[in-house]
């Protein structure tokens, strides 16, 4: 149990989130940490540690791969996607008899984008 109303609330908040696995705003933070440092380093030199820098974008590219492996989990591969239209040109091609027809399915299934 946590004591703290404001730790707990705010774990609350996180229970309740319709997205858990969003990670798009610890990545945003991770940005404007990073870039805040850059910026008070450069208006205070002597604030400039390099370790420190590489320590916070070190973790804006760790945040970025999460992100990236979450995302992919439940992703369709490009070339899988492709093996699937193919068998699904095969069951049309075994199904439907006139050629015309068949050709405008292909054709319209080879013009869908994959972004």
């Amino acid at each position: 149990m946590i004591i703290r109303a404001s730790i707990r609330e705010l774990a609350e908040a996180f229970e309740a989130d319709p997205d858990p696995l969003d990670l798009l705003p610890e990545l945003a933070q991770a940005r404007a940490l990073y870039v805040d440092y850059v910026n008070r380093s450069a208006v205070d030199p002597n604030l400039w540690d390099p370790g420190v820098a590489a320590k916070l974008l070190a973790e804006v590219g760790k945040t970025v791969k999460r992100i990236e492996d979450v995302r992919s989990q439940n992703a369709i591969s490009q070339a899988d996607f492709y093996r699937v239209l193919m068998e699904m040109g095969r069951v049309v091609d075994g199904v439907i008899t006139d050629q015309d027809q068949r050709e405008r399915i292909h054709e319209g299934w080879l013009g869908i984008r994959v972004t």
